[in-house]
């Protein structure tokens, strides 16, 4: 039986957060357009000196972000795992009765994510 340690240590969930990092950073800094827009539309609401402008940006930045997290996740709801694809190239050389021959080997395999310490049990 494997055990679901062995099996979550195959997920890239690094790569994952990252991901979900990156969504809510680049959906957020679409508040940059708004930053500009808010102020020349209505000036005595969201003037750069007051608080109300930057609690309105912070609530801007935060839908933002938060639409962009969900797209990320309906694309990739759960962390894939780590594919790793090793080419190996044998060559034999010539002779005078053969051609040289030289035979590829793509070999596609789940690798696990290395860890500082090994997990218990194995």
């Amino acid at each position: 039986m494997i055990s679901p340690l062995v099996t979550a240590r195959a997920l890239d969930v690094q790569g994952w957060l990252r991901g979900v990092l990156s969504a809510g950073i680049s959906g957020g800094a679409s508040v940059i357009a708004g930053a500009i827009v808010l102020p020349s539309l209505d000036s005595k609401d969201f003037n750069v000196f007051t608080r109300t402008y930057y609690v309105a940006l912070a609530a801007l930045f935060c839908a933002s972000a938060l639409v962009s997290i969900s797209k990320f996740l309906v694309a990739q709801p759960l962390p894939e795992y780590k594919e790793v694809q090793r080419t190996v190239q044998t060559t034999t050389p010539a002779t005078t009765d053969t051609p040289k021959v030289v035979e590829t080997i793509t070999e596609k395999h789940v690798e696990p994510i290395l860890t500082k310490e090994p997990l218990k049990g194995e």
